[in-house]
């Protein structure tokens, strides 16, 4: 089952990066709510239609961030 995990700070976007698929703190970063809406939108398409995510590339499937040093 796949695991969509995103996160709404762009810290810890940029430093889990390897573990997390989206990005939604482009919002606060000045990117409208919209655009960032459809954005996500379209990688929910991609993964639905067998685009794999992060947690699966990396055999992850808790359902929790753990923190990168734990890993």
């Amino acid at each position: 089952m796949p695991v969509l995990k995103l996160t709404g700070n762009p810290k810890s976007f940029a430093e889990m990066g390897s573990m997390l698929d989206f990005n939604a703190g482009v919002v606060m970063e000045g990117t409208p709510i919209a655009e960032a809406g459809k954005a996500l939108l379209e990688k929910v398409i991609e993964i639905a239609n067998g685009e794999k995510t992060k947690s699966e590339i990396n055999g992850d499937f808790e359902f929790i961030i753990p923190r990168e040093n734990n890993r």
